[in-house]
């Protein structure tokens, strides 16, 4: 995983900078999942809590982070529209835009 992927807004979540650097480190959401399953019995209500799905469809066990980011987008995107207040203008769509680029970097 690069360093952008795992500071896309959607894999930020309910894990302090403690808990990622001394608990998770590199080890594989499988991995870390079953260690925080076990410690706590309401993991699934938790990781709902933070718009996570149930974990065995979640993409997580199978360490599929990009299913996982779907997957989160998803319930992210469903709670955001219960919460906009449509209006007309929504109706007409967004204007494509031929001049919007990704930034260059220099790796």
């Amino acid at each position: 995983m690069t360093e952008r992927d795992a500071n896309n807004v959607l894999n930020i979540t309910i894990v302090d900078d403690y808990l990622n650097k001394r608990q998770i480190r590199t080890d594989p959401p499988s991995a870390y999942l079953k260690r925080f399953a076990e410690a706590n019995p309401d993991i699934e209500k938790a990781m709902a809590s933070h718009l996570i799905g149930p974990l065995e469809k979640s993409g997580n066990w199978a360490d599929n982070y990009a299913s996982f980011l779907q997957k989160r987008a998803d319930l992210v995107s469903a709670e955001l529209r219960k919460r906009v207040i449509a209006r007309p203008i929504d109706q007409r769509g967004q204007v494509v835009r031929t001049d919007d680029v990704d930034e260059q970097t220099d790796d």
